[in-house]
C-alpha cells in the first residue's frame, strides 16, 4: 500500500500518482506502517464522532424497515386488497428508511454528487443534516406503517 503524502489517500501499490489529487506516491509502506495505517483507518471508521457511523438508532431503523418491507409484501398477497397502491407506497417508504438507515453515506454521496459543483474540497455533513436523516428515518418508517395498516384494513367494498 502507498499513501500519498499530500491528501493521506490509500493508494494501490500500483498506483505511480494519486488518484485522489494527482500527487507524485512515495515509495510502499512497509509491512509494520501499512497494520498501523490499517488500524487508524479502523479507528476512524469506528470513532463517534464520524457521521457516517451507524448508530444503534439506525440499525434498528434498519431492522424495523426490512421487517416492514417484509410485512407489506406478505399482507398485500395474503390481503388482496384492493388498495394494493398503500402497500406498494408502504414498501417504498420501507426502503428508502432503510438504505437511509443502513447506508447514510450513499445519500451523503448523492447530495454531493448533485451539488458537487458547488463545493471546493471534501465538505463534511453538519450536525443539522445528520439529525435531519434520522428525524426522515423515523417519519418514512411511520409512513410506512401508516400505510401497511391502510391496507390491513381496508376491505373488499
Amino acid at each position: 500500500m502507498k499513501v500519498c503524502k499530500k491528501c493521506g489517500a490509500p493508494q494501490s501499490d500500483k498506483r505511480l500518482v494519486c488518484i485522489d489529487c494527482g500527487e507524485k506516491l512515495p515509495d510502499r509502506l512497509s509491512v509494520k506502517e501499512e497494520r498501523a495505517h490499517r488500524r487508524d483507518l479502523e479507528a476512524d471508521m469506528n470513532d463517534a464522532a464520524n457521521p457516517f457511523r451507524l448508530s444503534s438508532s439506525d440499525k434498528v431503523a434498519g431492522v424495523a424497515s426490512i421487517i416492514g418491507i417484509i410485512a407489506s409484501v406478505v399482507t398485500m398477497i395474503v390481503s388482496q386488497s384492493p388498495y394494493a397502491i398503500y402497500g406498494f407506497m408502504s414498501i417504498i417508504m420501507f426502503a428508502f428508511s432503510a438504505v437511509m438507515a443502513l447506508a447514510p453515506g450513499v445519500l451523503w454521496n448523492l447530495k454531493i454528487y448533485t451539488l458537487g459543483f458547488k463545493f471546493n474540497g471534501e465538505p463534511e455533513p453538519t450536525e443539522w443534516y445528520t439529525i435531519g436523516r434520522i428525524i426522515a428515518v423515523w417519519a418514512m418508517i411511520a409512513a410506512g406503517i401508516y400505510l401497511l395498516f391502510m391496507v390491513m384494513t381496508q376491505t373488499h367494498a
